[in-house]
């Protein structure tokens, strides 16, 4: 390769550099909605595991409580607060969109 090759080869290169690490600005409330998406998504799906857990022992606690009337009815109470918490993190996106408009599109 001759050096005018080598210089022209270098100055294409050069000049590729910023297109490759080009970025469109993005104005701080989507910023600030694109994070606040990702830790709503976390959330839920912890929160919903953790739920679908608490549900499955509670029944089977349930199952297994006997003849005992007091019991049954603490049981029934909880697996209804369980239920209400899983429904809340069902729609905890929709409260954020509500909430803050650009969040709406996650």
């Amino acid at each position: 390769m001759s050096l005018g090759r080598k210089s022209l080869v270098a100055v294409l290169l050069l000049m590729a550099v910023p297109l490759a690490f080009a970025q469109t600005p993005t104005p701080p409330g989507q910023e600030v909605a694109g994070k606040l998406c990702s830790i709503v998504d976390f959330v839920q799906y912890i929160a919903g595991a953790v739920g679908i857990v608490v549900l499955a022992v509670l029944g089977l606690q349930f199952v297994t409580v006997g003849s005992n009337p007091m019991r049954r009815e603490e049981l029934k109470t909880q697996m209804g607060l369980a239920l209400m918490g899983l429904f809340i993190v069902l729609v905890s996106k929709s409260l954020v969109g509500l909430i803050l408009p650009n969040a709406a599109t996650c």
